[in-house]
């Protein structure tokens, strides 16, 4: 029984003994190649209200498009939406968590999905940050599908979004322990710059490393962000800062000022020791021994065998904590430690980058003796 274009068909496999019922539901964007949607039964009558039915779930709804494979549109709007905006090894993030969604959704289409399966599917994914983030590109997704008119309703209405799981709580450093790690990497002076840079400045890891000479201003003491390192597939490139407010200048203290000025005349002292060795990458503070740029998962390495070395329990995103930290208890100003952290948002900065201070709140309460009535 044929039926006419667009509207299905019905014929009756002999060898089976059954009629099959087939409808077309659009195309995969991918491979461009018809969707179909089958059922059998052994009813002629059965298999006509078989295909009612799935017409109104595959065609009727959304003009066929609702049959679009889901994980397949949502390949298609990361890489329209996302990918031209963010750097080449956050791509890399999203082609993991794009890979999560083939498996989570297969050839589920935007019509087979509905907020109790959608809900189901995502309680049943093992990492609460892999839920959540693939929960959150979905949620964008469909709002674009509708948009386009694939789907009249996001089948996310009413989902509750998995909430990622919290974070450990971040350290922060007193005063002895900075020592014990400055001197355990004594014998590295590019790992002990860039301790003492993190430190004293508050930079991110990525920041320092991607700092140059020519940034630095020691007469004014003075240095700007500009440049941050990018480790895609291994190899370290430079990119420019994620946001505005990650390019600025940070002033910085005469004693650090010194530590500059030694490790400047040392880095000299080295080109001029192996000169077969060094390699020129412009005029970037740190190096390896041959030259070459310091990458941020080598530093990140070196700085784990200082910290085990100084018994200390921290990686160099401690660093930038403790900084923040020292600053609001030496009573900064909150829009003075965001400036100087390159935070987009001053919630960011107290929100994240603060931590309770027992003494601080003994002196803050001791305070409160003023307040005691008589």
């Amino acid at each position: 029984m044929k039926r006419m274009n667009g509207e299905g068909s019905i014929y009756y496999d002999k060898k089976h003994g059954r009629y099959v019922v087939s409808v077309t539901a659009g195309k995969d964007p991918e491979t461009g190649k018809p969707i179909r949607k089958q059922r059998t039964t052994r009813s002629g009558t059965k298999a006509l209200e078989l295909l009612s039915e799935l017409r109104e779930k595959y065609v009727c709804r959304g003009a066929g498009r609702a049959g679009v494979r889901f994980a397949g549109y949502l390949r298609l709007y990361a890489e329209a939406f996302k990918k031209p905006m963010v750097r080449e090894n956050t791509w890399l993030n999203y082609e993991s968590l794009l890979k999560s969604a083939d498996k989570l959704f297969g050839e589920l289409t935007f019509a087979d999905l509905s907020p109790t399966g959608l809900q189901q599917l995502l309680i049943g994914i093992p990492s609460h940050n892999t839920a959540h983030r693939l929960a959150i590109l979905a949620k964008a997704a469909c709002q674009q599908a509708m948009q386009e008119g694939i789907i009249k309703k996001s089948p996310l209405e009413g989902v509750n979004i998995p909430a990622p799981k919290r974070q450990k709580e971040i350290p922060v450093l007193n005063l002895e322990e900075v020592g014990r790690l400055l001197q355990a990497a004594e014998s590295n002076p590019p790992l002990h710059m860039a301790i003492l840079l993190q430190y004293m400045t508050g930079m991110r890891a990525e920041e320092v490393l991607g700092l140059s000479w020519q940034r630095i201003d020691l007469k004014e003491r003075i240095l700007q962000v500009e440049e941050v390192t990018n480790v895609v597939h291994g190899k370290v490139s430079l990119a420019k800062p994620k946001t505005s407010s990650s390019r600025r200048r940070i002033p910085f203290p005469a004693k650090l000022q010194e530590a500059l000025i030694r490790y400047h005349d040392w880095q000299d002292s080295l080109k001029c020791q192996q000169p077969h060795l060094w390699q020129e990458h412009g005029l970037k503070l740190l190096y390896t021994y041959d030259g070459s740029p310091l990458g941020i998962h080598q530093y990140a390495s070196a700085f784990r065998r200082a910290a085990r070395k100084a018994e200390v329990q921290a990686s160099p995103h401690v660093l930038r904590h403790t900084h923040a930290t020292q600053l609001f208890l030496q009573g900064w100003h909150p829009k003075d430690v965001q400036a100087r952290l390159g935070h987009s948002s001053i919630s960011i900065t107290l929100d994240t980058y603060t931590h309770w201070d027992l003494e601080r709140c003994r002196e803050l309460a001791d305070k409160l003796d003023t307040l005691y009535p008589k």
